[in-house]
């Protein structure tokens, strides 16, 4: 499980940087930039909550299989 929300956020975390490349290549300027690095870092909060909640789970799950 842990290997394939790792896959998703891969993939997602490609198709933000290949859009502020986009963005980047457009020269929309400071305030385009600005909007995409704010973009960037929600999508890295969401990652890191994301992996801990799995990580979570895992061992939750793991604990009930120990004694």
């Amino acid at each position: 499980m842990q290997i394939e929300v790792q896959r998703r956020l891969n993939e997602q975390l490609e198709f933000t940087c290949a859009g502020i490349e986009t963005l980047g290549r457009q020269n929309l300027g400071i305030l385009g930039l600005e909007a995409a690095k704010v973009q960037l870092s929600e999508l890295v909060s969401k990652v890191s909550s994301q992996c801990l909640n799995s990580a979570f789970s895992e061992l939750k799950e793991l604990q009930g299989f120990c004694p």
